[in-house]
């Protein structure tokens, strides 16, 4: 653990880690520039900073002490976020990337960045640039599992990434908690209770985030699409003309499609139509799917006109109606066809988007519901 220093700016109380190296000195003057004082000479700081790396490189806690230096720019970190100043605070970790990764390329050594990554990501995240935040939090979680010579180390970044909640020790914890409500209480409870299936965010938890036989491409996939859903339906409803909402939500629904179809276990060869049919029957034996005898009315050309059929109650498999379950396992069918080959604006999707990603989302929860333990 890293001695403390408490410099005084301008009446601001500042709590640093004592590197034990004049680049302490350069971090007060960088807070002196941060906060309004003469500008802080960035090649100083570099110099100082790459004499540092060298300084601790031959230590054996040396990846310890690269954590106490990108923690010292927390606090003004901390005081932009707190004034949704993103911009600016984005740009100190990539300031503090760049002089690190010019040092690792000069001396042909590593950093361990986990911090710098996480931080950053972090920044993005509030700044709901959810995309970057996620390849980032990547980033950070890749950087600790090179570092701990784990491929599961109990850092944030793996917290975040896995929907991790109960470990305390992690800074955004809050927003964790946040996402898992909305997946848990609006998402995964909206298809236990109007499908009344014994499925709960515990199962979730277990059969997807915690299963090792789910690669982890799958679930960060499914993740972030978590949080694009929570953003979107966390805004004003678009236009039914809205083109660009049309595309986007297209792409959202046809994301989750893939997860799905990753999840019922593709026969070899993959058979979209077949896989359906006997995913189907393992929900119910005795399903209507399984009189579907071709899969014209779900071709990209017809889809549509299948799904305001499906949609108002009034499609039929040779004049059986199918329970809500089925009607759930047909619109995620269809949008994997249609998702794969169509790019236009489309009202119906915009007018019935909540109905339609929440039956996707059942098809999945089911199929989640359905693996084995």
């Amino acid at each position: 653990m890293s001695e403390k220093l408490i410099i005084n700016i301008g009446g601001n109380k500042i709590l640093l880690n004592d590197l034990g190296h004049n680049v302490n000195e350069q971090f007060v003057s960088w807070y002196q520039s941060m906060l309004g004082l003469p500008a802080i000479n960035m090649e100083h700081f570099k110099t100082n900073s790459h004499a540092y790396f060298n300084y601790v490189e031959g230590e054996d806690n040396k990846f310890e002490r690269h954590d106490s230096y990108f923690n010292n720019f927390t606090s003004v970190w901390i005081s932009l976020i707190n004034q949704k100043r993103f911009a600016e605070a984005e740009n100190i970790w990539r300031e503090a990337l760049e002089i690190t990764l010019e040092w690792e390329k000069e001396r042909g050594l590593r950093v361990h960045k986990g911090t710098p990554y996480y931080f950053w990501a972090v920044t993005c995240f509030l700044n709901e640039d959810l995309e970057t935040g996620f390849w980032l939090m990547n980033q950070a979680l890749i950087e600790d599992i090179i570092t701990s010579r784990n491929d599961e180390p109990n850092t944030p970044a793996k917290f975040f990434l896995y929907f991790e909640t109960i470990p305390q020790q992690q800074f955004f914890r809050n927003k964790l908690l946040e996402i898992k409500d909305f997946l848990d209480k609006k998402l995964i409870k909206n298809y236990s209770n109007s499908r009344d299936r014994p499925f709960d965010y515990l199962s979730f938890e277990n059969k997807f985030l915690k299963n090792q036989e789910i690669i982890k491409d799958v679930k960060f996939h499914f993740n972030l699409n978590v949080f694009r859903l929570k953003k979107i339906l966390n805004q004003q409803k678009p236009d039914a003309k809205n083109t660009i909402a049309s595309l986007l939500y297209l792409e959202i629904l046809f994301d989750l499609c893939r997860v799905f179809e990753y999840l019922i276990i593709p026969s070899n060869p993959p058979n979209l139509f077949r896989d359906i049919t006997s995913f189907a029957l393992k929900y119910k034996p005795n399903s209507v799917i399984r009189n579907l005898q071709n899969a014209t009315e779900f071709n990209t050309a017809n889809f549509m006109n299948t799904l305001t059929l499906i949609l108002d109650g009034t499609y039929k498999i040779n004049n059986s109606n199918l329970d809500e379950i089925e009607k759930d396992i047909l619109i995620t069918y269809g949008f994997r066809n249609f998702g794969a080959h169509k790019i236009e604006e489309n009202e119906l999707i915009i007018n019935n988007f909540e109905i339609i990603v929440q039956s996707i989302l059942n098809s999945i929860f089911l199929a989640i519901e359905l693996k084995e333990n």
